[in-house]
């Protein structure tokens, strides 16, 4: 529907072929004022259709990547039962499974299968939509279409389509959306058995409910869908990465609540900042379940009435899901995927309450709360959801560290993955640049580079908003990901004939998943790896360990190497500083005084140079010692790198630093000697008479070219423009920020502003006799 500039109709369209040649529409209003049957009809015959999907019947090619019915060994003619291998090549895939053969290498020694003479290869890929009425007909081709297309299509193997076409027209339905694939038994979370299809009935009703998902935004519009009960990003014109259906909200029995649940739904999506992922948006809609069964269940009325909700009713809201979380009871109005009711815990608790907080907050700003009649008390009574004993993952200690990255034990890991999906690497990964698992699981295939020598691996960090994100690896896991994507690009090979390149090298997987998955583009579940990796930690002997304490060993190990937190925030990617000292062992509070042992008063004080404070010469610590190896006192407008001095002795020149070899700028003093130029200019533009104008300028004329020789060295590096928002330096700024540790000697930069005026004067024009007579 997103595509309406190609959309067409005319008065014959109920009963023309999809392939009529329509009159174009412009806009969605006139787009949503057509019968559903047109709709459809003007989607099917729009440009980017495909061709075959609007024959009739269609006719699936055997090896397409969603519709296929051959076996995906290249060249075998058998057909599949819905798997990936024909029977025969499932058989050898087990068997070489067992013998420890990888599924690549497999693949290349397979061998195809030939017909048997007397089967038909005819009707295999046949569907036909004939015998149905047209509005169904036109659903079911155009969800066909719509899930070929969609980020993460479902393979429908073509008898399953037959099955479910069979069953349509038993019960001659006249569209898909009349069947009801939510309903469940009286007293369970658990759908009924439906009995809708002749065979392959489970199967049948999830693709109805695929494709009835593909369908409600062609059925309604943003409004209908509102009053209707379910909300769907298709009709925002987005799909989110990890959702395909609907959010549900008929389970929210209250008028009001059910609609105050859609609009901050809907203003989320309408709003710059939206989620990538439905986590966030789902936690909205259980909230509101959850207090909605409540309501249903304690309140006469059953909650319908907004103004009947008193502080109290709130109050008691609070209390039994307390207790339930505290007696892991079960959740009111919320099942797991088997159907089970879902339990109650403290950080469902916790969750529940932001969320209600969330949407109380909404209804206020908004003006419903007052339209609908809602107390303020009553909104006010849902507390902040915290958890009160988070328990921060530990470390791990220097033994464990060494035993889940021993050679031996990672080959153990590797059997754990007999299909090679990159278990081992993903955990090595992890465990070596401390990302979050799901940045891992989700790498790109062209993830890493070298810039000016060094190896960069490139994250997307989702959860604070930034995407190729370079972060600074080890040799040894930039040859791991090179590996890696040598085992994809074969994969891919394998599966399409080219090895993936340019675009498609930047848009498919590192580890694809082998599910669903023709395009290379998804990723492995996050929760296979934490599978295969929970029981590998039970093989080893050492259950309890979770991935996650990787990046608390690595934060840890960075402030022990005596790194600042905000280098610290940096690598994990963090929002806040404070977030990096959650991850790390030793507080910045016990580390800070340790990492600027060695300063002076800055120049902005009444005693510029003075020595603030010194090491203790009879400590022993590492960190302390190094410091002492790279330190530099800062002093008047710039470094002291004089060893004795640095090491606390007084400066055998009386502390002047404008005529010392050992004298260095960086770009934190910039900014004071761009001031101190700005003041000699005054001085000179006030003098009486030229001779003193250009005596001032001389006295200033080596500072000068100093000054423009590190514009020229903070340009190349790009770090000009922080340079220009720096203050004066003082005792406690970040000593491991470029712009404090680059830095140059005075007579150095003089040197570079006088190679570069005298080669800007070499390429100046000389003008000639010639010249001279064309004036």
């Amino acid at each position: 529907m997103s595509d309406t500039s190609n959309l067409a109709v005319d008065d014959a369209a109920l009963v023309a072929p999809a392939t009529a040649r329509l009159v174009r529409l412009s806009t969605v209003d006139a787009f949503m004022k057509l019968s559903p049957l047109q709709r459809f009809q003007e989607l099917i015959a729009g440009p980017s259709f495909h061709e075959y999907l609007r024959a009739e019947p269609i006719k699936f090619r055997g090896r397409d990547p969603d519709y296929g019915y051959l076996c995906d060994i290249p060249g075998c003619e058998l057909s599949t039962a819905g798997k990936v291998y024909c029977l025969s090549h499932q058989n050898e895939r087990l068997d070489a499974e067992k013998n420890g053969i990888p599924e690549p290498e497999w693949r290349q020694q397979a061998r195809p299968r030939n017909l048997p003479a007397h089967f038909d290869t005819s009707r295999t890929g046949i569907v036909s939509l004939a015998g149905l009425p047209p509005l169904a007909a036109a659903e079911i081709r155009y969800a066909i279409f719509a899930n070929a297309t969609s980020p993460r299509p479902t393979k429908w193997n073509p008898k399953w389509l037959r099955a479910l076409i069979e069953g349509l027209e038993e019960k001659g339905v006249a569209s898909i959306m009349e069947i009801d694939t939510t309903r469940r038994a009286p007293g369970t979370g658990r759908k009924k058995n439906l009995k809708h299809w002749p065979k392959y009935g489970q199967v049948c009703d999830l693709m109805i409910a695929v494709m009835q998902g593909h369908c409600s935004s062609v059925h309604v519009t943003r409004a209908e869908s509102r009053e209707l009960g379910y909300i769907d990003a298709l009709h925002w014109g987005f799909r989110l990465k990890d959702r395909r259906s609907p959010f549900d909200l008929r389970s929210i029995t209250q008028d009001w609540l059910r609609t105050l649940t859609w609009d901050l739904i809907a203003a989320i999506f309408d709003s710059p900042d939206r989620p990538r992922t439905q986590s966030s948006l789902e936690q909205l809609r259980r909230c509101s379940v959850t207090l909605s069964a409540y309501l249903e269940w304690s309140v006469p009325d059953g909650g319908a009435d907004a103004t009947q909700l008193t502080e109290d009713v709130g109050r008691a809201f609070v209390a039994d899901l307390t207790r339930r979380a505290q007696n892991s009871e079960p959740q009111l109005g919320l099942y797991l995927v088997d159907g089970q009711p879902s339990t109650a815990t403290e950080l469902s608790k916790s969750l529940t309450f932001n969320g209600l907080r969330r949407l109380m907050r909404y209804a206020l700003d908004s003006g419903v709360a007052e339209a609908v009649g809602l107390r303020r008390d009553f909104m006010l009574a849902f507390p902040e959801g915290k958890m009160r004993h988070s328990k921060r993952p530990r470390p791990l200690s220097d033994d464990v560290f060494e035993h889940l990255i021993s050679p031996t034990n990672m080959q153990l890991l590797a059997a754990r993955d007999p299909n090679d999906l990159g278990i081992e690497d993903i955990w090595f990964i992890q465990i070596r640049v401390g990302r979050r698992i799901g940045e891992v699981v989700n790498l790109r295939y062209d993830c890493v580079s070298e810039h000016l020598g060094r190896k960069y691996a490139w994250f997307d960090m989702t959860k604070v908003n930034q995407l190729d994100y370079g972060v600074l690896i080890p040799d040894d896991v930039f040859w791991v990901i090179r590996e890696r994507q040598k085992k994809t690009a074969e994969r891919y090979r394998l599966k399409h004939g080219a090895t993936p390149t340019g675009k498609t090298a930047q848009k498919i997987a590192l580890f694809p998943s082998t599910t669903r998955n023709s395009h290379f583009v998804n990723a492995i579940a996050i929760a296979t790896f934490q599978d295969r990796f929970k029981k590998w930690l039970e093989d080893i002997e050492l259950p309890g360990h979770v991935s996650h304490q990787a990046r608390h060993t690595l934060a840890t190990r960075l402030v022990d190497a005596g790194a600042p937190m905000v280098v610290v925030k940096q690598i994990l990617g963090h929002v806040s500083e404070r977030m990096s000292e959650h991850y790390t062992l030793i507080s910045s509070a016990r580390i800070e005084p340790y990492l600027q042992q060695v300063w002076v008063t800055g120049p902005g004080s009444s005693a510029p140079g003075e020595l603030v404070r010194t090491p203790d010469p009879s400590a022993n610590s590492a960190i302390q010692l190094n410091l002492i190896d790279i330190a530099a006192l800062p002093t008047e407008g710039g470094l002291c790198t004089f060893k004795p001095v640095v090491g606390g002795a007084e400066c055998p020149k009386g502390r002047h630093c404008n005529d010392c070899e050992d004298f260095v700028l960086t770009g934190a003093d910039y900014a004071y000697w761009k001031r101190q130029e700005e003041r000699w200019a005054t001085y000179a533009e006030n003098a009486p008479n030229e001779s003193s104008r250009a005596y001032v300028y001389r006295l200033f004329q080596n500072s000068s070219m100093a000054i423009a020789g590190l514009e020229k060295a903070l340009s190349t590096l790009g770090l000009l423009e922080q340079a220009k928002n720096v203050d004066l330096r003082n005792p406690y700024q970040d000593f491991f920020d470029p712009i404090w540790n680059r830095g140059w000697r005075a007579k150095d930069l003089i040197d570079l502003t006088e190679r570069a005026t005298a080669a800007d004067l070499s390429e100046m024009p000389q003008l000639g006799s010639e010249d001279e007579g064309a004036a």
